[in-house]
């Protein structure tokens, strides 16, 4: 209100400036409480996401959560898998406190989702995810994982293409030496130069670890999930993923009845694997010899010193795990798992006799044995620790286990 002189009056500017005051208050305490409200949400937000991080389920888990076990005591391994001789999820007790699950017969729920495959093409792509199938658990309770080709448009594991090429396994075949993944060398006169190293230390690669290890390394990202990845020259670290790749041990089973008289030259041999199933023996997760066992260099960060260490944590499926798998040597099986069309490389040494062979999983899925510069396919192995967390996935093709 005005004065009589004109001008507003000094109470009606106080009363102005209390009940603006209080209008700041009333803004002040909205905003703080909005800020407490908001607080809350996110901690709630953040609480959730906590308690989701914490169920996250492991591969291994989810294995056992999505299967029954059975037991392996009505198993004949000198037959086929069928739905009367082992079809599912099996256990085998190594020892009191080791069990090993495998998987057996016509399964479809064991395919899981984990890394990629870039093409030698096109230097530009992310990559295609790559798709495997579940084999077993090593006895340090790693999964260990055969290679199943790559995810199709459809965001299925259908593809048809379960190998990443075709070698032979090595270019010669008149000595014991060949039937090596790695190998001393041809025309000794004693079984340890012949399969381990020469006079001189040195090893000698096979042709398919040659194209196994470079595959690995320069087609894939997999080398960032390794523990310790080193450059080119070994001079630098380089900083790496989770270290979901797990350093476990690849079996080539040179093992034999009498070192003395057999493995070198061209004397006839009958290796280890071929004995088991010549004596319808049991498959064996185990190495006979730590000498035929590959796991990382301690180059590379890994802890074999030995000349059968590798620079690369892959592998090639032994003869006794497809024999778990349910293959049986000389019978066709097409209602397994690692049923694939095509003729496909072991790593496991079968005879001399006359020339080198090594096993293979023929077209009709039996286990065979060929010379070793025939060329078939490759299918890769890896495997991956037991607490690798898994995204979603029930296993299935349609729906693979997807690992973070």
């Amino acid at each position: 209100m005005k004065n009589k002189n004109g001008f507003i009056s000094t109470a009606v500017v106080y009363s102005f400036l209390i009940i603006f005051l209080f209008i700041m208050l009333a803004i002040l305490n909205s905003y703080s409480d909005k800020n407490k409200f908001l607080e809350a949400i996110n901690d709630k937000i953040e609480i959730n996401i906590g308690a989701k991080e914490e169920g996250k389920s492991t591969l291994l888990n989810k294995m056992l959560s999505d299967n029954i076990t059975l037991s392996t005591n009505s198993i004949n391994y000198s037959n086929i898998a069928n739905s009367t001789n082992g079809r599912g999820l099996f256990y085998e007790d190594i020892s009191s406190d080791k069990r090993i699950y495998f998987y057996r017969g016509e399964v479809s729920n064991n395919y899981v989702l984990f890394g990629r495959e870039f093409s030698e093409d096109d230097e530009n792509t992310i990559g295609n995810k790559i798709c495997w199938k579940i084999l077993h658990t090593n006895l340090d309770g790693s999964i260990r994982l055969v290679y199943s080709g790559m995810l199709d448009d459809n965001g299925f594991c259908t593809s048809s293409k379960t190998y990443i090429g075709m070698s032979k396994y090595n270019n010669n075949k008149n000595d014991n030496a060949y039937v090596g993944y790695t190998y001393g060398g041809a025309s000794k006169d004693n079984y340890e130069l012949t399969h381990y190293y020469d006079e001189d230390k040195n090893i000698i690669e096979s042709e398919i670890k040659k194209e196994l290890e470079n595959w690995y390394k320069y087609n894939t990202d997999l080398s960032s999930y390794t523990n310790i990845i080193y450059s080119e020259d070994l001079s630098d670290k380089i900083s790496v993923k989770d270290a979901y790749i797990a350093d476990t041990i690849f079996c080539a089973d040179r093992s034999v009845e009498d070192i003395t008289t057999s493995g070198y030259g061209v004397i006839s041999t009958i290796y280890g694997s071929r004995l088991r199933i010549n004596l319808n023996q049991k498959p064996q997760f185990s190495c006979s010899s730590i000498d035929d066992e590959y796991s990382l260099s301690v180059i590379v960060g890994g802890v074999n010193s030995n000349p059968n260490s590798i620079s690369t944590p892959v592998g090639l499926l032994s003869v006794d795990e497809v024999r778990y798998a349910g293959g049986a040597y000389n019978k066709s099986n097409n209602k397994y798992f690692l049923f694939n069309n095509i003729n496909y490389w072991t790593m496991s040494p079968d005879s001399y006799e006359n020339s080198a062979k090594v096993f293979n999983v023929s077209s009709t899925g039996a286990i065979m044995s060929s010379d070793v510069d025939q060329e078939y396919a490759i299918r890769p192995v890896i495997s991956i620790k037991s607490d690798a967390l898994i995204d979603r996935g029930t296993g299935y093709m349609e729906d693979p286990y997807i690992v973070y």
